[in-house]
């Protein structure tokens, strides 16, 4: 799944308003930047788009938040995108369009909402979506009775089977002939 636009809008708004330092070399004080960024990103997102469950994420408990990915919990899936490519070298650059990724099982860190663009209105959450349906509901009694039905002529059939007689018609289009054939041959 894409990045909603409007995410990325946003993100291009903080990221004009808050430059960051992608040619610098790596260090502790560069992922610092860019991790204390993607929390800022993330508590944007969720002043301006609240309850959509936007975070940040840590790889474990343990371990220090994420300095290149989005996070967001869509009921028990965690899902992240990668904001930044190379944070680690001195060449550092943007994920132009990104793709998210499952990561459940990594530790979600949600955020307050925080309003880094200044001015900014909040943004009520969007309305579930209507869910519609092609086919009108339908009076199942008949299929039902039909698969009942198919069920007890399978039942006999099977007990036919076991007791070892089956139920023979022969017919060549003027005489017609019934019977039972068993182990013993025709009854």
């Amino acid at each position: 799944m894409k990045l909603p636009a409007e995410i990325l809008a946003l993100r291009g708004r903080l990221l004009a308003a808050s430059p960051l330092p992608y040619t610098s070399p790596p260090s502790e004080a560069k992922d610092d930047l860019f991790r204390q960024w993607c929390i800022d990103l993330a508590e944007q997102i969720t002043f301006s788009y609240p309850g959509r469950g936007y975070g940040v994420k840590r790889a474990d408990p343990n371990r220090p938040i994420s300095k290149d990915t989005l996070a967001q919990e869509v009921g028990p899936v965690l899902i992240a995108w990668d904001l930044f490519t190379g944070v680690g070298t001195s060449s550092t650059g943007v994920v132009p369009d990104p793709d998210s990724f499952d990561i459940t099982g990594q530790t979600f860190v949600g955020v307050a909402p925080v309003d880094h663009l200044g001015g900014t209105p909040p943004t009520p959450p969007d309305p579930p979506p209507t869910v519609t349906c092609r086919y009108q509901p339908t009076d199942l009694t008949p299929i039902l009775d039909q698969l009942a039905q198919l069920a007890q002529d399978q039942q006999t059939l099977l007990a036919e089977l076991r007791a070892g007689v089956w139920p023979v018609v022969v017919s060549n289009g003027w005489l017609t002939l019934r019977g039972q054939v068993g182990p013993k041959g025709v009854r």
